[in-house]
């Protein structure tokens, strides 16, 4: 008999599923909450994907059980972590950076029964969760039925974010205090959802790939990939949002890029630990919000005597604008913006879709 693997499994069901019938009422109408909800519930998703994958190899497993300190549970996480993220990754479909199980309201000692203590703040996603949950440990009948269905939604969401974006030719069309404009307006748009916080860095991001060929010091440097912005740097072993590298790896300037967050001595203190960690010959704090520079710059001096580091805290948009006054064509860097916008798998519909009505606007 063929042995079960869960990966090549999952990603047969993405490449061939189909949308199936759901017969029962009841089960429908909780999916069809999850699937309105699956881009600002990816944990939510990706663990339903993991448990009913688990099911149907496993159907003696009673799955609600997803610890294995939990009497005769399975480790979720690792299933997790080993099969079903990475395959939902690798095509594109919604997905957490590492795992669904380093959720806090998810990541609990308790049983996905009816009683779970979870504090997932959508209370309507909670209860559908936990009964989708419920109707296929009890009738292991409804896996397929609702894999596929779950799959068909984000494969849904999946083409939806591609927005096609025309690329800028016409050199004269945008000034840099158009750019400056437009951006601000595509940052600090209420967009109701999360995720919105990345556009500054993906921004940023844009601008160091332009001046990493066109200015002498960046010569011989590579720029890090930008890593997923939900990612805990602790977890993903980086020293900021961008880190722009030395031909020997070592690191030669570091980025964190703060939206709209206070930056005061606790953060330098949190900041110097990557520091001594990491050793950047200069480490920046770029932020949206106003801070006063007179209450760091102690901190400021002490870490550069005892470490060597240059810290640097500037305001994003300010500093933003002068690097984009020394770059030969600013249409290289709207396109380049744009297309990263394009490909990221962080970002949500919304986000793309905004950048694009606030390009074509006259």
């Amino acid at each position: 008999m063929r042995e079960f693997n869960p990966a090549q499994y999952l990603e047969s069901k993405i490449k061939n599923t189909y949308l199936s019938q759901i017969n029962s009422a009841e089960l429908k109408g909780y999916l069809d909450i999850i699937k309105d909800k699956i881009e600002n519930q990816k944990a939510v998703y990706t663990i339903l994907i993991t448990l009913l994958v688990k099911k149907i190899e496993s159907p003696e497993v009673d799955i609600r059980y997803h610890r294995t300190k939990l009497k005769n549970g399975f480790s979720g996480r690792t299933y997790d972590t080993t099969y079903i993220t990475p395959t939902l990754k690798k095509n594109g479909l919604p997905a957490m950076a590492e795992s669904a199980y380093l959720t806090r309201s998810l990541e609990q000692h308790h049983a996905f029964d009816l009683k779970f203590p979870g504090k997932i703040r959508d209370i309507e996603v909670k209860n559908a969760f936990l009964n989708i949950i419920d109707i296929f440990q009890r009738n292991p009948k409804y896996c397929e039925e609702i894999l596929n269905f779950l799959l068909s939604e984000g494969k849904k969401i999946k083409e939806g974010n591609i927005i096609p974006i025309t690329k800028i030719e016409n050199k004269e069309k945008f000034s840099i205090n158009d750019i400056i404009k437009k951006l601000k307006e595509l940052f600090f748009y209420n967009y109701k959802t999360s995720g919105g916080s990345k556009l500054p860095v993906v921004c940023f991001f844009s601008l160091i790939n332009i001046l990493n060929k066109e200015i002498k010091k960046y010569q011989n440097k590579k720029i890090k990939d930008m890593g997923f912005h939900t990612t805990s740097d602790k977890t993903s072993q980086s020293s900021g949002d961008i880190e722009i590298l030395e031909q020997n790896g070592n690191i030669y300037e570091s980025y964190d890029i703060k939206f709209e967050k206070d930056v005061d001595n606790h953060m330098l203190l949190i900041v110097y630990e990557k520091i001594k960690k990491f050793n950047p010959k200069r480490y920046f704090i770029l932020t949206t919000k106003e801070f006063n520079i007179e209450i760091l710059n102690e901190k400021i001096i002490e870490i550069k005597k005892e470490h060597g580091c240059q810290l640097i805290v500037e305001n994003y948009m300010n500093y933003l604008k002068y690097l984009l006054y020394l770059i030969d064509d600013i249409n290289e860097f709207i396109n380049e913006f744009t297309e990263n916008i394009q490909n990221d798998k962080e970002l949500k519909i919304i986000h793309k879709k905004k950048w694009k009505e606030i390009l074509e606007k006259n």
